[in-house]
């Protein structure tokens, strides 16, 4: 290894230790072998010194330090003070031709003979977007939708990293990167990508009387002696109706329907058409049964206990129609709590 291509502590270090080689060899009497390379031995000391000399300024150092690494290189005359766009062209082009043979001279000795290389691979690369690209992002920006924009991504996705697409489009997610890289994978750059079509089932009145009429039966539905619902049209007309009680729920009253129809070989809506249809009808489902152990219930055997009160108080003299009123509050609250 070259003295001009170790650092400063290294040729410092290899100097001293060839000098005790020689020492030894010689027995102590280095004027002969040194008579033979004086000059080395007193520019690499004085470099060396020179180098390590706190005094000195960064330009000084650094055309100390240069001068190590090479013989030929020019020390550098002054340092630049003024900002680049006030100093002259020639100034510039003395800056420019300094700065480049520094950084040719270190890339020598790291990489000799490589030096182009090794500078384009440290620096830092601009995406560069041509005319195609750039009639690409203006498609995709303009389109706002989805599935068209994830065919036109899937054009230039794989020619780009997710960092670089995110800098030439701005918006756009990683989700949406990826969803492009898999449609260009499984459908290929730029495929239509068709989406699942939704068929909608027209209501015939046929079909709605038939399914409003199954459920209207007792079994299913029950109307009560008390209380009134409106019902509203879609011609805004409002329409008062009794009250309706479902004894089902909604799930059991549509399997059931289905089944039904299945028997009869009828041709029936879809389950969520008919979802709708009970939605629509609205109706109350039944909350509390007599046989259930809850607040209702306990209501329930109460009222049954004043009606026996009501009957003992008229045969104590209470006034028949009394009686009747409060036989007929009795049986209002026996009811709310039965269906409320």
């Amino acid at each position: 290894m070259y003295i001009n291509s170790l650092t400063l502590t290294n040729t410092y270090t290899f100097t001293k230790y060839v000098l005790t080689l020689l020492t030894i060899l010689t027995g102590g009497n280095l004027n002969q072998l040194s008579s033979q390379f004086p000059q080395q031995s007193e520019y690499t000391q004085a470099s060396s010194q020179d180098w390590m000399d706190p005094q000195l300024t960064s330009k000084e150092r650094l055309n100390s330090a240069m001068k190590i690494l090479s013989k030929d290189y020019e020390p550098l005359k002054h340092q630049l003070c003024l900002s680049w766009s006030s100093i002259s062209k020639s100034s510039k082009s003395y800056y420019q031709k300094k700065a480049q043979e520094a950084i040719f001279l270190i890339l020598n000795i790291i990489a000799s003979g490589q030096e182009t290389v090794l500078l384009n691979s440290i620096q830092t690369k601009k995406t560069e977007i041509d005319s195609t690209n750039k009639c690409i992002i203006e498609a995709y920006n303009k389109d706002a939708n989805s599935w068209t924009q994830t065919q036109i991504l899937s054009l230039i996705v794989n020619n780009f990293t997710k960092s670089e697409l995110q800098n030439m489009i701005p918006g756009v997610t990683v989700s949406r990167v990826d969803a492009a890289r898999k449609h260009a994978m499984v459908t290929g750059p730029g495929n239509i990508l068709n989406p699942p079509k939704i068929y909608r089932m027209k209501l015939t009145r046929p079909k709605i009387a038939h399914f409003i009429d199954y459920i209207i039966n007792p079994l299913y539905s029950s109307i009560v002696g008390f209380g009134q619902t409106v019902l509203k049209l879609s011609t805004n007309e409002k329409l008062t109706i009794p009250k309706v009680v479902r004894n089902l729920i909604h799930a059991t009253i549509i399997k059931s329907y289905q089944t039904y129809c299945l028997e009869t070989e009828f041709s029936s809506f879809s389950k969520a058409s008919l979802y709708i249809i009970l939605k629509v009808c609205s109706a109350f489902n039944q909350k509390a049964l007599r046989e259930l152990d809850n607040t209702s219930a306990a209501g329930i055997g109460a009222t049954d206990n004043l009606n026996k009160v009501v009957t003992k108080l008229e045969a104590y003299g209470l006034r028949h129609e009394n009686v009747n009123k409060l036989k007929e509050m009795l049986q209002l609250v026996n009811q709310f709590l039965k269906f409320e």
